[in-house]
């Protein structure tokens, strides 16, 4: 076993991120560790079981647009003036998920969280001229430590990395909007395996996990179209560039089509991609950057499942490919495309919303659904990936709340 380390600081006076990088593990071994510094103060002792070897069976919980606590716990300013006014309150929650996590982390390998990390930029709806950003994303790494620390936390990045953009920030732009823009707080908190799957940025990578190769996409920026490729969500400051153009999208092309021989699918089947924005959600969304940049290798490369959130809902498809689909998950020639982003955060469920739509639809009734959604669900909850065998991939959705199954299916080889 070995290590190196490295230390981050990326906004003056906020204090420094640690990354320590250890390889040569031994597969499922359990290991034990601490946190600390040269000044004698040290965390407790914590533990963490590697990864198990590729023939063994993995569950994977995935899930994405997570918020840091509740409508309850923290006030919106927004939502207190709807209810002034009588038009509507807050009800969103991200309590439920965090708390179904961990009761189901001993019976997981490992949480990828498909970008929307804590919503530390929308701080505003709480103290619209407050800096509040460092303080929550601290909090909420915190309150999340009982699965970061004993289970790998993967991540990409979602829109709600990209920046802070709240009006203290862009008044300060020199001290604090500026060393908070195009991603560089995600980039220091979270450290993924961009060095060993040949990525030149943290911002997409890929890995191995049981038998199943794992690819996580950067739908921000990078490639034609990107909504974050030149400025994040206001015109003040610039974004991505993180490579070279193209570069993104030709690693991914290598990388799918090196886990596509048959070499590498008879060790590990199962190609799974990860983003945070989706190509079909309730629509099939044609045209859109995301949709022309993956969709054709996704099935060129006969990628099994795409798992995205950024709709803070639940979608699934039947096995798809340019809104032509198939009925059958048996040994599907299309990929299968699911959104799961119904964690929980503060833009999720803002009731005048949720009664604009309850409305329109006893109006107007429910719009026709189309023939390649297999299902969805709008409550709060969180997908299990679960590989048992090279011939099977399951996936369920559960309740956040009651830990209930609210949808499954499985695909088979």
């Amino acid at each position: 076993m070995t290590s190196s380390a490295k230390s981050i600081s990326y906004l003056e006076g906020y204090g420094h991120h640690h990354h320590a990088e250890i390889t040569d593990l031994v597969p499922a071994m359990n290991y034990f560790y601490q946190c600390g510094s040269l000044n004698g103060e040290f965390s407790e002792v914590l533990n963490f079981t590697s990864a198990p070897p590729p023939s063994h069976p993995v569950a994977i919980s995935v899930y994405g647009d997570h918020g840091y606590l509740s409508a309850t716990v923290r006030k919106e300013w927004l939502a207190q003036l709807w209810e002034f006014l009588r038009i509507g309150s807050a009800k969103w929650d991200a309590i439920h998920t965090r708390n179904r996590l961990i009761a189901i982390q001993d019976s997981v390998n490992m949480f990828w969280h498909l970008g929307d990390i804590s919503y530390a930029d929308d701080t505003y709806l709480h103290s619209p001229f407050g800096f509040l950003y460092e303080e929550v994303y601290n909090n909420y790494m915190n309150w999340m430590q009982p699965i970061m620390s004993s289970k790998p936390y993967m991540t990409l990045p979602g829109n709600h990395e990209m920046e802070c953009h709240s009006p203290v920030c862009m008044l300060r732009s020199r001290s604090l909007g500026r060393p908070l823009a195009n991603f560089s707080a995600y980039n220091a908190r979270f450290h993924m395996p961009a060095r060993a799957s040949l990525s030149s940025s943290n911002m997409w990578y890929s890995f191995n996990l049981g038998r199943a190769h794992l690819v996580a996409f950067n739908t921000e920026t990078d490639f034609d179209g990107a909504a974050e490729e030149t400025k994040g969500g206001g015109p003040h400051f610039p974004a991505g560039s993180f490579a070279l153009p193209g570069e993104q999208l030709a690693w991914l092309e290598v990388d799918l089509q090196a886990a596509n021989t048959p070499q590498a699918r008879a060790l590990r089947p199962w190609l799974i991609v990860g983003g945070h924005r989706p190509i079909y959600d309730k629509e099939y969304l044609q045209g859109d950057p995301v949709q022309q940049a993956l969709e054709g290798l996704l099935t060129k490369y006969k990628v099994d499942l795409y798992i995205c959130g950024h709709k803070h809902e639940y979608f699934r498809t039947f096995p798809v490919f340019e809104g032509t689909h198939e009925e059958d998950y048996d040994k599907p020639s299309k990929p299968v495309f699911v959104v799961v982003g119904g964690a929980g955060n503060e833009e999720s469920d803002l009731s005048l919303m949720g009664q604009k739509r309850s409305t329109w639809e006893a109006i107007f009734g429910k719009p026709k659904e189309p023939a390649w959604l297999a299902a969805s669900n709008r409550q709060y909850s969180t997908g299990i990936l679960e590989i048992p065998d090279k011939y099977t991939l399951a996936f369920k959705l559960i309740s956040s709340v009651t830990g209930s199954i609210l949808d499954k299916f499985t695909i088979t080889k």
